[in-house]
């Protein structure tokens, strides 16, 4: 069926076609009482006598009318109207139902993918950013969309991309979809998509979708790992020509690394695909929303390189020989691209040697991740060498194997710390700063009252700690056991949190947490020199995560955690230099070993990683 052009639909006016799909035709209207253009999407006449159809089509305008979101296509308004059109043997009067949604002067990113343009690696991560912030607005009020494709992403005349087409949303009710007022009324929530009851497009499915399992948000996020795999290789990395064989890709198949696919993809849009593109709901981040930081990282990070922004995507072809698991064509383009690289290395001299990785680069460090099960907001301390790890709950394990391996406190320890030699662990409890002996068998011993957050210094012959209460705070250096403490500094009306000693062991570094205001709960970092006692700022002037001790590195540099962002930034020993760490956004984690040697990180909803120094070339 085809509407002709000045077809009237209550006080819309059909103008002409746009689009057509599975729930319908999309039509260019125009809204005559307040002459703005609008989409008017049409019901398919073969359904208007499906009462499933129909409660599925009005539950799209129930959803997505819920939601007000700049990168989601509104809703302005539902109705039904019989209109004459010609038929076989004349005319016959029709009742069509129709949906009538915002009209976006742009194009879907189906058409951009088809298109002979290519967008960019900035581009790209700005249309992930709108793409999840929307999904946020929407897992927010329980809505699920379900079918995440290209298709149903418009980017406007501005460059806005706008998630459409809510008609699969259903609210996260067990085993049910989105109930209309009557079902409600009646029988409780209506069950339109049972479990067992397979909704979503080839391709582009969850595995929990294929397996007719419920879903949540997180199903979504595999979605959203697909498109964006689509955007970077122009592929999805589960198109297959049959049912049987793409549902058999989602379930069994692990595509390849973006980096290994494409030159100059960074390496946080790989770790963000393939977290999204997890099998299993539980590896994949957590909500929407916990992996927004990501992408609003990257998308500044690549804002800032002129490099980046000049860097296009190649055109890919498709061939039915390609590999699997990689977008055809694409593995011909990259050992071209690897052969040209090593040509123009020999023209550029063979005898120039390559410089060390920067401490920033994804090259300068490797990550082992790990299947601990510690709860995501548990306190973890690394022993020397960072292969072992002690949790707040009293436990020891190896932190490699992922295996509790013995009871070693007998108690729980606030802010758990291990020096160098790994003989004890400092930490706080009721009574205090105290020390458990390594191995377990010794009972505690309490070295300090009344104090918070120890550190050690690196000889370990000097314990830190602070105390404070609602009206000062004061840094306090003692002993090793405790004895002989005396202040270092104190300041009224201010909290000073998790004192550790530098390097060289002279100084001591702190936050200063601001307690009220907009920056509430954010820190700035501060130094202070034993044999001086007076606080002077240290680093740039960035707000930071107070959530934990800044981590010491061999040499003196130091890790903290941004605020906002959370992500893990480098300060070089004096102060001057700061420099992101590829270890992700949104950390709820970060600590390092004694030595500094290993850094261990937990992004928000994700799994904890260990991260090491990789050597630089010889």
């Amino acid at each position: 069926m085809t509407l002709p052009h000045g077809t009237r639909l209550g006080p819309y006016e059909i103008l002409a076609p746009i689009d057509a799909g599975g729930m319908g035709s999309v039509y260019l209207g125009r809204d005559v009482r307040l002459m703005r253009d609008v989409a008017v999407k049409i019901l398919p006449l073969g359904l208007m006598q499906d009462d499933r159809a129909v409660e599925r089509f009005l539950r799209e305008a129930r959803a997505a009318a819920a939601l007000s979101h700049p990168n989601i296509v509104a809703i302005h308004d539902v109705g039904d109207s019989v209109v004459s059109l010609a038929g076989p043997i004349g005319p016959r009067d029709v009742r069509i139902r129709y949906l009538v949604e915002e009209y976006v002067d742009g194009g879907s990113l189906r058409q951009v993918l088809k298109g002979n343009w290519r967008p960019d690696l900035p581009t790209v991560a700005g249309w992930a950013v709108g793409i999840l912030r929307a999904l946020a607005a929407a897992h927010d009020k329980g809505l699920v969309h379900r079918d995440l494709k290209p298709e149903n992403v418009l980017v406007d005349s501005q460059g806005n991309a706008k998630i459409a087409d809510f008609g699969l949303v259903r609210w996260i009710y067990p085993q049910t979809a989105a109930p209309s007022p009557r079902d409600e009324k009646r029988n409780g929530p209506a069950t339109l998509t049972n479990t067992g009851f397979v909704v979503g497009t080839l391709g582009y499915m969850s595995p929990e979708q294929v397996k007719g399992e419920p879903v949540d948000g997180r199903s979504d996020l595999f979605g959203f790992g697909i498109l964006l795999f689509e955007l970077v290789t122009g592929t999805s990395p589960f198109a297959r020509s049959s049912t049987d064989a793409a549902f058999d890709a989602v379930l069994n198949l692990v595509p390849s690394p973006l980096q290994a696919l494409v030159p100059n993809v960074p390496e946080r849009l790989t770790r963000v695909v393939s977290w999204c593109l997890e099998k299993e709901p539980e590896k994949r981040p957590a909500s929407a929303r916990a992996l927004l930081p990501h992408l609003e990282r990257l998308q500044a990070e690549l804002a800032g390189s002129a490099r980046a922004s000049s860097t296009g995507l190649p055109r890919i072809v498709a061939g039915p020989d390609a590999p699997r698991g990689v977008p055809p064509m694409l593995w011909l383009a990259t050992a071209g691209a690897i052969l040209i690289a090593f040509g123009g290395g020999v023209a550029a001299g063979r005898a120039r040697p390559e410089p060390p990785p920067s401490p920033g680069s994804a090259a300068a460090w490797t990550a082992l991740p790990l299947s601990m099960s510690a709860p995501p907001a548990m306190e973890v301390a690394l022993l020397p060498g960072g292969r072992r790890a002690l949790l707040g709950s009293g436990e020891l394990v190896d932190a490699e194997a992922g295996r509790v391996r013995r009871r070693a406190l007998g108690g729980t320890v606030e802010g758990p710390v291990v020096g160098r030699s790994g003989s004890a662990v400092i930490g706080t409890t009721e009574a205090g700063v105290v020390e458990v002996p390594l191995p377990a068998g010794t009972p505690a011993r309490t070295l300090v009252a009344n104090g918070f957050e120890p550190s050690l210094s690196p000889d370990e012959s000097l314990l830190a700690f602070v105390r404070r209460d609602d009206s000062s705070s004061e840094l306090w250096v003692a002993r090793r056991d405790g004895g002989s403490p005396r202040r270092i500094a104190r300041a009224d009306a201010a909290f000073w949190a998790w004192p550790v000693f530098t390097a060289d062991g002279a100084s001591l570094l702190f936050y200063d947490v601001e307690r009220t205001g907009p920056r509430a709960g954010t820190g700035v970092l501060f130094s202070v020199r034993l044999a001086e006692g007076t606080p002077l700022p240290f680093g740039p002037d960035v707000r930071l995560e107070p959530g934990g001790r800044p981590a010491v590195l061999e040499g003196g540099d130091v890790l903290v955690r941004t605020s906002g962002v959370r992500d893990a930034l480098l300060l070089e020993k004096e102060g001057r230099e700061a420099v992101p760490l590829p270890f992700g956004a949104g950390l709820s984690l970060l600590v390092a070993s004694p030595g500094g040697e290993t850094i261990a990180a937990r992004p928000e909803g994700g799994p904890l990683v260990l991260w090491r120094r990789s050597p630089g070339p010889t």
